[in-house]
């Protein structure tokens, strides 16, 4: 259905000469992804209002994008399976957030730091969609190792936000292993 709307976009702009032929299939891929990015947002706002927990879906965004983005792992390969698995991690992720480790502090510390070692040792994949250079490898790597320290930081200063920095580690640390035993197994 995006893609029927996204031509039809394009087919528009290009009948009336904004651009051109051989722009089509970027603009049509663009307007996808922006329309599947505004769909997942507003689903992920009616999750937090159902769930009253508007700030705990923006917290959880504000520190899990920026990991997830330099720091890879698995995709699904289908849009609806990626909206489908996003949105019921953001439900597991607020259901978690109240709950994770809260009388049993030294599980709590140790989950978290085995999830930073796993991130810091694996972080970036790639995968056949998104492949990287070394350079944009050992880049992405620094950033991780930042946003990591600078989420460490603020947990320290703003200690509510704990269990959600935490769910964001655990999250990408399990996609991160995902995405490198189906590497391993496809190459086997």
């Amino acid at each position: 259905m995006l893609e029927k709307i996204a031509e039809k976009l394009v087919n528009r702009q290009k009948d009336i000469g904004i651009i051109q032929d051989s722009d089509i299939n970027i603009y049509k891929y663009g307007y996808v992804l922006a329309m599947e990015t505004a769909l997942n947002i507003i689903i992920g706002i009616a999750i937090g209002f159902v769930f009253h927990a508007i700030a705990t879906v923006l917290l959880f965004w504000l520190l899990y994008i920026p990991l997830r983005t330099y720091g890879g792992g698995w995709h699904a390969s289908k849009s609806w399976a990626c909206s489908l698995i996003s949105n019921v991690v953001l439900i597991a992720v607020i259901l978690a957030s109240d709950f994770v480790f809260r009388n049993y502090i030294w599980c709590y510390i140790a989950a978290e730091l085995a999830c930073i070692v796993v991130i810091v040792l694996f972080a970036p994949v790639d995968t056949k969609e998104k492949r990287l250079t070394e350079n944009e490898k050992k880049s992405y790597k620094k950033i991780v190792v930042l946003i990591i320290c600078a989420e460490e930081i603020s947990g320290i200063w703003f200690p509510l936000i704990r269990n959600i920095i935490f769910c964001a580690y655990m999250i990408l640390a399990m996609s991160l292993v995902v995405q490198l035993l189906f590497s391993q197994r496809k190459r086997a």
